[in-house]
């Protein structure tokens, strides 16, 4: 039997939880060192899951649904954070790239909604520039995948990226990288609404 993407997603889920709630023991006689024991385990399980992904070609791709402001519900692939991209699976997230952009740039149409993009610096350092609609759709069509995440009050926002989504998430990061485009119905920074 070979596993899916969803179980082999658990057993590294189950794995890190078993971690953190300490249920893992290990033989050691100082308490850091049994933190640092465990760390490593949880990390050689993440590998032998890599390896065994690699070894059978199954996916690190699974499908996510989210609410958008206005209620309908979107469904597109999302690289899950704790499994590696295989061959075939850029493609997968590029095919529903240009659906993505699109049911956020629809939501715009819908409402009035403050539009800025998330920039952060490698010191650091971070802050909002506003943006509109039409460089959205026009920076999208540079990049591999997209995601929408939705927040309280209305606000969600599009992450848009090459390279491979969770990778992208870290400044060490080779050859990825992603950026944040937020809309909001009301001005967080200055307390209006």
């Amino acid at each position: 039997m070979i596993y899916t993407t969803d179980q082999l997603a658990e057993i590294i889920d189950s794995e890190m939880m078993a971690h953190i709630k300490g249920e893992r023991e290990f033989v050691r006689l100082d308490r850091i060192e049994e933190k640092f024991a465990a760390i490593a385990s949880y990390h050689e399980v993440r590998e032998q899951v890599h390896a065994y992904q690699k070894q059978h070609g199954i996916s690190g791709v699974v499908v996510e649904a989210r609410e958008l402001p206005d209620g309908s519900v979107i469904r597109f692939p999302v690289q899950h954070t704790q499994l590696e991209l295989v061959d075939g699976d850029m493609e997968i997230l590029s095919a529903a790239k240009d659906r993505v952009v699109h049911a956020f740039l629809n939501q715009l149409k819908k409402g009035y909604y403050y539009l800025m993009q998330r920039i952060e610096s490698r010191d650091k350092g971070e802050w909002d520039m506003e943006t509109t609609p039409e460089f959205i759709e026009y920076f999208a069509g540079d990049m591999e995948w997209a995601e929408i995440t939705p927040y309280s009050e209305g606000e969600f926002s599009l992450k848009i990226g090459y390279g491979g989504p969770v990778d992208s998430d870290y400044i060490s990061g080779e050859n990825c990288d992603s950026w944040y485009f937020n809309a909001q119905n009301h001005c967080r920074n200055l307390g209006v609404k």
